[in-house]
């Protein structure tokens, strides 16, 4: 089945010499336009034929400043907890004096 066929679309036949470049701005038009949700999800067969992934092609201050976020957000989640078991401990010394 052709893409197109699966998003309900149509691809306009065409003939002549500029028929290649009418094709690929179709295509791209359609790709704009339909729903992302919709377009199907492309894997690769085999994995040993996909080139390695160095860090030159990462954004490592993204990921440090990922790491620094979650970082912050355990320590609070940390806190949090240790509050919540402190407070049940006031409670409970509270409740059976």
């Amino acid at each position: 089945m052709r893409i197109y066929e699966n998003l309900g679309t149509r691809i306009t036949t065409r003939k002549g010499d500029s028929r290649s470049v009418k094709n690929v701005q179709d295509i791209i038009r359609m790709l704009k336009e339909i729903d992302p949700d919709r377009l199907p999800i492309f894997v690769a067969r085999d994995l040993h034929k996909i080139p390695p992934v160095t860090f030159d092609h990462l954004d490592v201050t993204k990921i440090l400043k990922e790491l620094t976020s979650l970082r912050t957000e355990v320590t609070q989640m940390k806190l949090n907890t240790i509050a919540k078991s402190e407070i049940t401990d006031i409670q409970n010394d509270m409740y059976f004096r």
